[in-house]
């Protein structure tokens, strides 16, 4: 029987999702510490979409700068979480605590890394609270789609370098 992991006990209901993984030739800890330590804006890509987005205030980003880690297994899982009107070009995505229930009008992004032996996987799922906001969001993610993906792909690959080379 499969584990239950920490993003699903966090967000077992979810109205979009998009995984990612990567192959890693560091040890689990390593990789979690790389994790942890990793930059958001190392990437020029990154850095534009992230300003574009209001998310950007200084010139590094961590991931717990820019989310609330919603819970943690070190050194195998850790799950990060954001909420608001994302398809509002106004809104300023704020970080949300473990236990917070979602705001009207929002849409909740848990995001996830899992880290095994020889490879680190992501997952993010996005959960709308009524249908207003799951009918907006669900526009808003055909276009910013491709984005969000992208941003995770570099920032796997800029977790496994920093792993590989600790």
């Amino acid at each position: 029987m499969k584990d239950e992991s920490l993003i699903d006990k966090f967000m077992p209901d979810f109205d979009v999702t998009e995984r990612h993984a990567i192959a890693v030739r560091a040890t689990p800890e390593r990789t979690f510490a790389a994790i942890r330590s990793a930059d958001l804006t190392r990437s020029w890509v990154v850095r534009l979409l992230l300003t574009l987005r209001g998310m950007r205030r200084s010139r590094k980003i961590g991931l717990s700068d820019a989310f609330s880690i919603v819970d943690e297994d070190p050194p195998r899982e850790i799950v990060l979480a954001i909420e608001g009107p994302f398809w509002n070009p106004a809104c300023r995505p704020k970080p949300v605590r473990r236990d917070e229930p979602q705001q009207p009008g929002t849409a909740r992004g848990a995001w996830n890394f899992i880290v095994a032996e020889g490879r680190l996987a992501t997952e993010t799922r996005v959960r709308c609270i009524d249908a207003p906001s799951r009918r907006k969001f669900r526009v808003y993610w055909f276009f910013i789609r491709p984005f969000s993906g992208l941003i995770r792909l570099l920032l796997l690959r800029a977790i496994r370098d920093e792993a590989e080379r600790a």
